[in-house]
């Protein structure tokens, strides 16, 4: 009898678990569709909403705060009439508050009538405050770089 009751616990504690994550993932999810959004849509406001607002990262020595990747992200989508992400593989890896997330991309980039498919691999962390999963180590994505020398 006993041995029934842990494994029902057991049970229970794992499909509790499970849910959570699912959630979780659910979230990070509708972040990152909003972040493709943003490219698509070439909507600096709806990118700036995926930024963490205390964003800090270190590259290379230079300090780059959100207004930084703000500034990147506007650089990285003036040159194009269109942007299509054609393709977006994810993979979540959740350690309580805060994800690592690897997507594997492919995007569609036009400017005038030329047009070129870039794939890349973007690894983007995350972390949860005030209930909210927000990024806060943005990729090296460079959308005029793959347009021009084609890079994978």
């Amino acid at each position: 009898m006993k041995t029934a009751c842990y494994y029902s616990l057991f049970f229970l504690l794992i499909v509790t678990l499970q849910s959570c994550s699912n959630s979780e993932k659910k979230e990070i999810n509708t972040l990152l569709d909003t972040r493709i959004k943003s490219f698509e849509q070439k909507n600096i406001d709806l990118y700036s909403e995926c930024i963490y607002k205390e964003y800090n990262e270190n590259i290379d020595g230079e300090k780059i705060y959100k207004d930084g990747v703000i500034k990147n992200f506007k650089i990285n989508i003036s040159p194009f009439d269109e942007i299509t992400f054609i393709k977006s593989e994810r993979e979540i890896y959740i350690n309580g508050n805060n994800a690592k997330v690897v997507i594997k991309t492919s995007v569609s980039l036009s400017i005038k009538d030329k047009k070129s498919i870039y794939n890349t691999t973007e690894k983007i962390n995350l972390s949860k405050t005030n209930s909210q999963w927000k990024i806060v180590k943005e990729s090296k994505l460079d959308l005029f770089r793959g347009y021009v020398f084609g890079e994978r």
